[in-house]
């Protein structure tokens, strides 16, 4: 039937089925293109599958194309459909797997899992460390999240330079650089880390940034942060915001902590 298309047209036509949501027909180009030896299409077959809830059958396309393409990216794919399955074991093993193999998403999505599922935080803050040393935009966000936790935890001035490189890529990379600054007496330095932040529309600097406010006397302005993080759909700030009704506040709302667990695979 695709007799006549080159292994990249074949990929593409499957590809473009995808993009359209016709997943029946990707799933078919996509087998044709595995049958051609292009073994790296199980990445794509798998997806369309995941895309379908034939988690199974996902399964088996992402592990072809792990252990015999010997794709990473689909091991990955792979680690995430085991754990749709609920065989969390065999997906850690793989995770571990393409850690040791040092695939950088591996080990963040690994060093979570050590944080929140085990409980390991000396562990998970190592892995996610090593996953900082790319220094590519992804180990840019791998430094906003471990230096995040180096704050959160202990409050550890040596995470100021892992957070300063996750400014843009991990939002809460900014709050805890700013709450860092105010505890150095940099206030200005946090002000302007906030104003940044709610002007980008990040809805984890809304209260902090209102708190600071607040704290001067500024209630109008306050209110104004608030109304917008609630216009953003944070829940927080609405509720600060109803309780509060423009006066002064006399206590903190826990600043929102984003459990990133699941990277979503790729077509």
């Amino acid at each position: 039937m695709y007799e006549s298309l080159s292994d990249s047209e074949l990929t593409d036509l499957g590809c473009d089925a995808a993009d359209r949501g016709d997943h029946d027909t990707a799933i078919l180009i996509f087998t044709a293109a595995i049958e051609r030896g292009e073994e790296w299409a199980g990445i794509n077959l798998g997806n369309s599958l995941m895309t379908l809830a034939d988690v199974p059958r996902a399964v088996s396309a992402f592990e072809h194309a792990w252990r015999v393409g010997k794709d990473p990216d689909a091991g990955f794919n792979l680690a995430w459909a085991l754990d749709e399955s609920e065989r969390v074991e065999e997906s850690r093993e793989v995770l571990q797997t393409l850690c040791d193999q040092g695939y950088r998403i591996a080990m963040e999505r690994e060093a979570w899992n050590l944080r929140v599922d085990d409980g390991q935080l000396a562990a998970s803050e190592a892995l996610m460390l090593r996953a900082a040393e790319d220094n590519g935009p992804d180990g840019n966000r791998a430094a906003g999240i471990a230096g995040f936790w180096m704050w959160e935890d202990r409050k550890d001035h040596g995470a100021e330079l892992l957070l300063l490189r996750g400014i843009g890529h991990y939002e809460e990379a900014r709050t805890a650089l700013a709450e860092l600054f105010q505890a150095t007496a940099r206030e200005c330095e946090a002000e302007r880390l906030l104003q940044a932040g709610y002007a980008l529309l990040e809805i984890v600097s809304m209260i902090p940034y209102a708190d600071l406010l607040e704290e001067r006397g500024e209630f109008a302005r306050a209110e104004e942060v608030l109304r917008r993080g609630s216009e953003l759909g944070d829940s927080h700030s609405s509720w600060k915001r109803r309780l509060t009704a423009g006066t002064p506040w006399p206590w903190k709302c826990s600043r929102r902590t984003t459990h990133e667990r699941a990277i979503p695979g790729k077509v």
